[in-house]
């Protein structure tokens, strides 16, 4: 007496279909599905609880013999997505002309529907990341402005450190007569000239004179305003 097999488990083929074109979508798969990975993945969705009208499993010999629905649903799917995928920098996949598929299919809706499918495929996958990419250029064109909105502030004080350093060179010091500015007084400095150069390039040195170059005369201590902030700490954030 022979024994009989455990009978093979067959599942709803509109179910399965679905659990494939989850698979691809959620994957972004442009090319063949690979049967085992597909089996993993059912596998999880079930252990996730995203398959309520499953009781137990799907398991791997449905996906991957040839004699098994599962099997031959990935092999539909595989036989509409070309062989051949062209990967350079646009990544291009190379699709059937859609004459030949209506021409070839118009009297078989449903064959026409699953030919049909990888363009339906590509455009929502194309849409989503012309999407990402403008959202992409968007924030690069406000970082853009930023560092523009920066760099003209700095080139304003870079300006204003230069108008000031010539200053200091013509003006010296009033209080001592021998010395009436840097190209006269050789290795002797005046202390305010002295304080002057070490703090020029704060960004609070622009405060020794007014913005106004009309009187040269606008000098005050440093002593009064110290900071410790440096014009390099602006650069750091470009």
């Amino acid at each position: 007496m022979s024994k009989v097999g455990r009978r093979k488990k067959e599942y709803p083929e509109n179910k399965i279909k679905e659990i494939i074109l989850r698979f691809v979508e959620e994957k972004g798969v442009r090319a063949e599905i690979p049967k085992r990975t597909l089996s993993e993945y059912a596998k999880n969705l079930f252990r996730e609880g995203n398959i309520p009208w499953l009781d137990e499993e799907i398991s791997d010999n449905y996906w991957i013999r040839s004699e098994r629905r599962g099997f031959q649903l990935i092999e539909e799917y595989n036989a509409i997505v070309p062989k051949t995928l062209a990967q350079n920098n646009y990544n291009t996949v190379q699709l059937p002309k859609i004459d030949e598929i209506i021409l070839k299919h118009c009297k078989d809706p449903k064959q026409l529907q699953r030919k049909l499918f990888p363009y339906e495929k590509e455009l929502t996958l194309s849409q989503n990341k012309n999407n990402e990419l403008q959202d992409e250029l968007n924030q690069l064109k406000e970082r853009l402005n930023e560092q523009n909105i920066c760099i003209a502030d700095l080139e304003k004080k870079v300006k204003l450190q230069q108008e000031i350093i010539f200053m200091l060179f013509n003006h010296g010091a009033v209080s001592n007569p021998k010395i009436r500015n840097l190209m006269e007084m050789g290795e002797e400095m005046d202390s305010i000239v002295k304080d002057a150069f070490q703090n020029i390039f704060n960004l609070k040195a622009d405060q020794f004179l007014s913005v106004s170059l009309e009187n040269t005369h606008n000098i005050v201590s440093i002593n009064e305003q110290k900071s410790k902030r440096s014009l390099l700490d602006d650069f750091k954030k470009l």
